[in-house]
């Protein structure tokens, strides 16, 4: 009697969710041929502030950025930074007091 054949199963997984919890950093730039662009230092549920990462609105896929926007315009007042007089750089100061020094610039404090 030959031995049975079990048919192999590919399990797909699902691909891996991010949830944005909140923008603690923000970064205006030029870009050639798009004029001023913005990231912005994601802080994802779950994750330390080592592993926030900066991204364009545009790649994160929000159906209502507002409802992330208007909470980082409302910390930033409260921390007496004018977003419209801003400089390039924005940094909450959960973001520096976690490590973070300036646009891709993270160094864990000891």
């Amino acid at each position: 009697m030959p031995p049975s054949k079990k048919k192999s199963q590919v399990v797909e997984e699902p691909p891996e969710m991010f949830v944005v919890e909140a923008f603690v950093g923000r970064y205006k730039k030029f870009v050639g041929g798009q004029g001023l662009t913005e990231e912005y230092l994601v802080k994802w549920h779950g994750y330390d502030y080592n592993e926030a990462t900066w991204e364009p609105l545009e790649s994160m896929g929000l159906v209502d950025p507002g409802t992330l926007l208007e909470p980082f315009e409302s910390e930033a007042k409260a921390q007496g930074i004018n977003l419209k007089d801003a400089k390039e750089l924005i940094l909450f100061k959960e973001a520096v007091d976690a490590g973070w020094r300036g646009y891709r610039d993270f160094s864990k404090r000891g």
